[in-house]
Parts: C-alpha cells; structure tokens; sequence
C-alpha cells in the first residue's frame, strides 16, 4: 500500500495529519501535502531525487534520518516567496513541525535548502545576543542561516542530523557551550554572568520538544526564571483550552502550540506548577495547575502531543481506518485472483496437452495478460485509497478556513503562523 513511500497507508494519514497541525510552513503557504510522496528523510536521500548531491552513502541509512520526514507539497498562497511550486519539498521531525524547505531546483536551476522561518528566526536572535564578532562567526558557521550564508545544503543538512546535531539553537546557554568546545578557554565579550549555565536536565527535557519550539519555550523559562523540570508541547489549543476556564485565560483556537513548562514550586508546599504561554504570551493561572499538571504526568516524557491521539477517537482516523480496511479487501480479492492465475501457468508449464509449442505459450501470455490486469488493478486501488485519504485530511485541514476569494479576510493559516504580521 505504501507504494514508494516509508509509510503505510495510515503511517502516512497520521504523520500527514501530524504536518497539518505542526507546520508553520504549510499554515504559512496554506500548502497543499502530496501524501503519496511521503518518505522519511533516509528514504528520500535514497531515493533518485537526491541523486549528484553528493551525500556520503554511509550517512544515507543511518537511524538518526528515520526519525525526519519529507514530502512534496504545493504552495496556494504567498507564492511570491516560493522558489518553485512545481517541485518544493517540506522536512519536518516526526512530530510534523518544520525543519525547512527543500527545492530539487530553485528558481536558479540549483538545488536549494532553506531552514524554517521559526528555526532561522530563532538562532539569529541568539547568535544576535553575543556581543563578539568572533562568538558569532562561530555559531553562524555551525548555524548557518540563509542571509547569514546561502551555502546551507541539503546535504549540510543530512550530515548535521546524522550526526545528532541539530539545526536549532535552544538558548544562549547551548550556544555559549557551542563556543567553548570550538575554542575552549576563550574570553566571552558580552557574557552575561547572570545567565545560569543550562543544566543537563534541561538538555534533557529540550531533546523531546520538537526543535523549532525549544528556543521560545527556553526564552519565557529564561524571562520568568523558571528552572524546568518538563515542557510539554500542545500542538492544538482546544485541547488545554477545553480542560480549563478559558474565560480568563483567553487561549486562541486559531493561534500556534501551547506550551507547559512544569516547575517546582515557588511556595511553601512541594506541588509543581505549571506554567503555560502561546505565541509568547503567558496564559495561566494557578486555579488550574492540578488539571494541568494531571494531563502533563499523562503525557509524562512525551514531550510533545499532536492533538489527535488517541487515533480510535479521531473521527478523521476511523475514516481513514475505514477506507484502508476497505481497500485492503479488494487488493486481497485481486492477490487471490493472481494466485490462481499464477497457478494455472505452471499447471500450463507442466502440460503436454498442447500440439504446439507456440500453443502452449499463447494460452501462457493470455493468462499474464489477465495478471497485468490485476495488478493494474491493484495499483489503482491504491491511488484511489490515497487520494480519498488526502481528501478527508485536507478536509480536516480547511475546516472553517474563510474564503480565500476574501482578500480582508485572514485564514486561520496566518493566524496560526507568528511569523505573519498581525
């Protein structure tokens, strides 16, 4: 059913359904996915599109690439900033937020690797807060951002995540470490001695948030001197804005993740508090830790929740589940079918009822004749299969979106994505 994807057909309705919740670039773009093209990043790099790019064959299997995926999508709006809309290919990590964008071909004819808006945004405001030219030079050689440098490959990219090294700076603290490893023993111009160094719990903690969201939750930890014990990731808003009173809380449906940051506590008794804030702005009240902190010890080292678990009470997944288990009975009808076909050319092979030889392969070739066909069958039913999941996500996915023939409207897309001014 996968076809030339890593997924089967309900791997890819989920990890595609993943990408609508968690890609600012999809909101950005109100882009269309081309579930059919879903592969994992070590599948892609093995693939014939990321051929003469000169990635090393030792790094193309490693497990590190397992855990990103890539998949064509098609830009509907801010085509202006689009580099090609025939071929533009998204990377997210497994939680279906945005690493960047991968064009086989930009508007040069070149191949062309561009870091998410979110990840870009954040290193620079990083690499920005180090006062030294030299500090800087450093973290932007190992964080190279476009504007910074267009030298960033896809196969700088492959190399970097194969290696565990990430694209993202989570905090002045990393990048600080960052530094002393290149240089160890140097004077830092500009060091903020008031800045604690990040403990490993905390490295801890950041390595199960999705990458483009730890430099913001480490930013609001930092300015609220929280020292983390957790952070849990909430890609849709409805579901912590329907566990508390939102009266007061104000979370927006329509706006980015929620973040929870779990903290000791401040006061007298040993209860954790939680700490909660979308699109930087603080959003909790101490009324509703107890909820808070119930749901977090559920999801408890997860790190990230999507927001359509669990799958048997996702309607969009009972669907996808339902039209998978329908097809799969009619491939089953059309495997069977071939068997028996299979079955009767050797029977065919075997037997001397037949003047000829010429005979005897006729009645041969009209059997694979009839073999093709089912085969033929079975790919259609398959296409057909994908096409009508991709129909019920997209669904999903434009759900009270307002018309886009509404120029002074603004779609949830851009509501979503912090990155559009208001």
């Amino acid at each position: 059913m996968a076809g030339n994807s890593s997924f089967d057909i309900i791997g890819t309705a989920f990890a595609v359904a993943k990408m609508y919740n968690g890609s600012n670039t999809l909101k950005k773009f109100d882009a269309v996915v081309e579930s059919e093209t879903l592969k994992t990043l070590s599948g892609y790099v093995n693939s014939s599109k990321a051929f003469g790019l000169g990635i090393n064959s030792d790094l193309k299997d490693t497990p590190e690439l397992e855990n990103f995926n890539v998949v064509k999508i098609t830009p509907t709006r801010n085509l202006g900033e689009v580099e090609n809309n025939q071929e533009m290919y998204l990377i997210t990590d497994s939680s279906g937020h945005d690493i960047g964008i991968y064009y086989p071909a930009d508007k040069n004819g070149v191949p062309k690797f561009i870091l998410s808006d979110r990840i870009r945004n954040q290193n620079r405001k990083i690499i920005e807060s180090f006062k030294g030219d030299e500090e800087k030079n450093i973290l932007r050689q190992r964080y190279l951002v476009p504007g910074d440098s267009e030298n960033f490959t896809l196969k700088d990219l492959v190399e970097r995540l194969a290696n565990g090294r990430g694209v993202a700076l989570a905090s002045v603290e990393q990048g600080r470490a960052e530094i002393k490893e290149q240089y160890e023993g140097m004077e830092f111009l500009g060091d903020n001695e008031n800045l604690q160094k990040q403990e490993q719990d905390e490295v801890d903690v950041l390595s199960n948030i999705p990458s483009d969201m730890r430099a913001e939750a480490m930013q609001f930890a930092r300015e609220n001197n929280l020292r983390v014990k957790e952070i849990l990731i909430v890609d849709n808003p409805d579901i912590v804005a329907g566990m508390i009173d939102n009266r007061q809380n104000q979370i927006s449906r329509s706006r980015g993740p929620v973040i929870l940051i779990r903290t000791s506590s401040s006061g007298t008794d040993l209860t954790d508090d939680v700490y909660a804030f979308q699109d930087g702005r603080a959003i909790q009240r101490e009324a509703n830790d107890g909820v808070l902190l119930e749901y977090m010890e559920e999801h408890k080292n997860e790190g990230h929740v999507s927001g359509l678990e669990p799958l048997d009470k996702n309607r969009e997944f009972l669907e996808t589940q339902r039209i998978y288990d329908e097809a799969q009975v009619k491939i089953e009808e059309e495997l069977k079918k071939i068997a028996e076909l299979e079955a009767q050319i050797n029977n065919l092979q075997n037997s001397n009822d037949f003047e000829t030889d010429n005979d005897k392969e006729k009645a041969i070739s009209h059997i694979e004749n009839e073999i093709a066909q089912h085969k033929k069958n079975i790919d259609d039913i398959q296409n057909t299969t994908n096409n009508r999941i991709k129909e019920v996500l997209e669904a999903k996915n434009r759900e009270g979106s307002p018309d886009k023939e509404n120029s002074g409207q603004r779609s949830r897309w851009e509501e979503a994505n912090p990155n559009n001014p208001s």
